[in-house]
């Protein structure tokens, strides 16, 4: 994964005058340019400027805090550095406190959080608990009140983070993100949100349960590039073909459980997605200019294997 200085700046709070100043006379990092001439960040490049910055606000100088963090440089994983134990037992301590209405727990737990990079947050802690979370809500292990708890404390959270990113620089690739109608479950399509923003999209957060029709109106007073929308079951793919079909420029990308099963009737402006990294692919061909091409199906479902 790599960033812009832009991103990074947003991530790790450090001001931009202060991180190229830190990176001139102290040779800490060594940013290589893309094509373009911008500076690109790692991951790890991340996760050394978050330790960083903590040092550097508790009061430590930054020729110091530099000195102190040169033996885990940036090349290496920060996370057993930075967290005081594996992320496996923080996911556990955290789906423990959820599960607890234990908010202070969650919050000191949060804070250790700091030290990874969002994508290491969403990947290793958050979307593992909403699984857990989510399975054992399946088999009433666990009560309504629960579920709500954690989920709306992992929603704050992942809102926290998009809002610090400030939905991705002015301008990035416009695209929105919203789940159909009926649909009130959004933390995998939020931490998706979080993703784009990285990645330099800049990114409109609809939140759920958006009807057709208020989708079109906001496309056509705000156009975008993209549109992702998640389904949890499994929607009218002709609805959602013949709202792509009044939506010129736009590309509509449906995910969620709901998708996998139709993603046969994919077109070029409308994708079913059955899991990210065929989503990542078709938009990365998109934004280097080469636009995925889908062949036509017909309207019968292929026989089952």
């Amino acid at each position: 994964m790599s960033y812009r200085i832009k991103t990074v700046i947003s991530m790790t709070g450090i001001p931009r005058p202060s991180l190229v100043a830190w990176e001139r006379r102290y040779a800490m990092l060594t940013p290589h340019r893309d094509a373009n001439g911008y500076r690109v960040y790692t991951d790890d490049d991340v996760e050394f400027l978050i330790q960083l910055k903590k040092l550097v606000d508790s009061g430590l100088a930054i020729s110091m805090a530099i000195r102190s963090l040169r033996g885990v440089t940036p090349q290496e994983s920060l996370s057993t550095h930075a967290v005081g134990f594996p992320t496996t037992e923080l996911r556990a301590a955290m789906l423990s406190a959820l599960l607890a209405y234990d908010r202070s727990g969650v919050d000191q737990l949060t804070r250790e959080l700091e030290h990874l990079s969002f994508e290491r947050a969403i990947d290793e802690i958050y979307l593992p608990v909403l699984v857990d979370i989510g399975t054992a809500w399946e088999s009433h292990t666990i009560t309504k009140a629960q579920e709500h708890f954690a989920s709306a404390i992992c929603r704050e959270h992942l809102l926290g983070m998009f809002h610090r990113l400030g939905a991705g620089p002015a301008d990035g690739v416009r695209v929105a993100c919203a789940t159909l109608p009926g649909e009130h479950h959004d933390l995998g399509l939020l931490c998706l949100a979080i993703r784009l923003a990285l990645r330099g999209c800049r990114v409109t957060w609809l939140s759920t349960n958006l009807p057709f029709e208020e989708l079109a109106t906001f496309l056509a007073i705000q156009p975008q590039r993209l549109l992702c929308v998640s389904a949890g079951r499994q929607p009218s793919a002709d609805d959602i073909l013949a709202f792509a079909a009044t939506t010129a420029g736009t590309i509509i990308a449906v995910g969620g459980p709901g998708a996998a099963e139709l993603e046969a009737r994919s077109t070029d402006s409308c994708w079913f997605c059955a899991d990210l990294p065929r989503f990542w692919a078709r938009w990365t061909d998109v934004l280097r200019g080469h636009p995925v091409k889908i062949a036509p199906v017909s309207d019968e479902r292929p026989p089952p294997p």
